[in-house]
């Protein structure tokens, strides 16, 4: 699983610094190919039904999920919102809402602390994450859904978590065949 990276993960690793909110997209993009998912961005979800239920103030009518797997049926299996070091507590209401709308059998917030400046030749400046961890650990407190931070062990979990889903995958195929 881990080939599919084709070093990415390893150089940002060798930079000395986390991974862009576009490197992990590409990063779900691979992984999600390799466990035989459909990866898909921007993926729409209706969230009248969580806004409603939530007694919003104002109900929004559609929502997106930065990355999805969707399987060989099109089933949504897997969720991800891609936030920053520096995330605020709007944005983390709306992925909530749109992961909780989306029904993905796994949820996860991706955690990144590097951006890059006005374009990539100009270097990559490290965000504040400690404010924005303790929000996204606040907010996902007793949910299900799972916080994977840009380092090592993050990568590591989305590897094992596309492996799982490579299994499940083959299972799959072989009960419709």
């Amino acid at each position: 699983m881990r080939a599919c990276l084709d070093g990415l993960a390893e150089s940002a690793k060798d930079q000395g610094r986390g991974l862009t909110p576009h490197e992990f997209g590409e990063v779900l993009r691979r992984l999600g190919l390799a466990c035989g998912c459909i990866p898909v961005a921007e993926y729409k979800v209706d969230v009248r039904k969580v806004d409603l239920l939530r007694q919003a103030a104002k109900p929004r009518r559609n929502g997106e999920i930065d990355w999805v797997w969707l399987d060989r049926a099109n089933r949504l299996v897997a969720a991800f919102e891609i936030e920053g070091g520096n995330v605020g507590s709007g944005s983390i209401g709306k992925d909530l809402r749109s992961l909780e709308a989306g029904g993905a059998d796994a949820n996860f917030i991706l955690h990144y602390r590097c951006r890059y400046f006005a374009k990539p030749s100009d270097g990559f400046v490290l965000l504040p994450s400690e404010r924005g961890l303790d929000r996204l650990n606040a907010a996902i407190a007793g949910s299900r859904i799972r916080l994977i931070r840009d380092t090592e062990a993050g990568i590591d979990g989305l590897i094992e978590l596309a492996a799982k889903l490579k299994i499940s995958q083959a299972d799959f195929s072989s009960k419709s065949a």
